[in-house]
């Protein structure tokens, strides 16, 4: 059999993993457009900070994936798949034929075209390549502005505030500021970040960024506030990066629909992780299950299924993305 997985994160690696468990003769292929693609996104805040380095940062190991006979195929965008030429188009405009493909591409930043003018302005972190930017700029940098809210806000906060000598103001507002039901209160959040001295400026919607000098920005908000950066960073919203399915006859709604076996209306074609719309069965609806923990739990009963097994994945509240840390989001400061 010949697999073919898109994504490198937890879900995809995972599922890598549990095919060759079950098919130790299988030919197993997983794209990834990162260069270095094993590590795993919830630390890139701590590479930034300087509390770990690359080594620690993996989810698996180079000399494990060779000992699996897993080959990687790094640097390559899959641009569009044809269901029903079993094949995969890249951005370059090779191709790829498959025989099981599983779709773990995951979440990404999704920049509202109020901000689309000043994305060049902007840091994001969402892969290893931006947090070295990020880590990178921090060295150099007096005063920085985080603009967003949410888990991914509270984390670039943590990681500029270990650069002490750092003057930090978070732009926010009460509807994205945090999520509502997590298990952390929102002010218990305020508390924390006013103890730790950030400047937190609530209702302040950003209208200009200029360009000073090439080495500083000025922040200009709604109400005229005006705010000097050497750094400028944005935590919007992430959403499941399902553009390579577009115009395919894979079935999508906020993300890719599939049964509770995690396959798509497609026979050969699965999805797990943050990307899939997952049909759960005590609920009687799709819903998507964000965080790392699920998606390493849907990645293994993919790669099982993909095998010819028959399970069934079972939601569990306390997977989901926002209780990625739980207590611990706090203590990590």
């Amino acid at each position: 059999m010949h697999y073919v997985i898109i994504g490198c994160g937890a879900s995809g690696l995972k599922a890598a993993k549990t095919i060759r468990e079950n098919d130790p003769q299988g030919e197993i292929n997983i794209i990834s457009s990162d260069i270095w693609p094993l590590y795993v996104k919830p630390v890139l805040a701590d590479f930034i900070g300087g509390q770990i380095d690359t080594s620690r940062m993996a989810y698996m190991s180079m000399s494990s994936i060779d000992e699996l006979k897993i080959n990687i195929i790094t640097g390559k965008r899959v641009s569009a798949i044809v269901p029903a030429e079993n094949r995969l188009i890249f951005s370059d405009s090779s191709d790829l034929k498959y025989q099981f493909l599983l779709i773990a591409t995951g979440s990404y930043p999704e920049i509202p075209a109020s901000h689309q003018k000043f994305r060049d302005k902007m840091r994001v972190l969402n892969t290893l390549s931006d947090a070295v930017r990020i880590k990178n700029e921090s060295f150099r940098s007096n005063r920085a502005v985080v603009i967003g809210g949410g888990h991914h806000a509270l984390e670039m906060l943590r990681c500029l505030h270990v650069q002490k000598n750092i003057d930090l103001t978070f732009l926010t507002d009460q509807d994205t500021f945090w999520e509502r039901d997590h298990p952390i209160s929102s002010d218990t959040v305020v508390d924390l970040l006013q103890k730790e001295k950030i400047n937190i400026q609530w209702n302040k919607g950003v209208v200009d960024i200029i360009d000073l000098d090439g080495e500083s920005y000025r922040v200009i908000t709604e109400t005229g506030n005006v705010f000097d950066v050497q750094m400028i960073l944005y935590a919007p919203r992430f959403v499941p990066n399902m553009d390579l399915v577009k115009g395919s006859t894979i079935k999508t709604d906020k993300g890719i629909l599939v049964s509770e076996d995690l396959r798509t209306n497609i026979p050969n074609i699965y999805a797990c992780g943050d990307v899939a719309q997952v049909f759960d069965i005590n609920k009687g609806l799709n819903r998507i299950n964000f965080g790392w923990a699920s998606a390493s739990k849907q990645g293994a009963l993919a790669g099982q299924n993909m095998t010819g097994k028959d399970h069934v994945f079972i939601p569990a509240h306390e997977e989901y993305f926002k209780q990625l840390y739980g207590d611990r989001l706090l203590k990590r400061w």
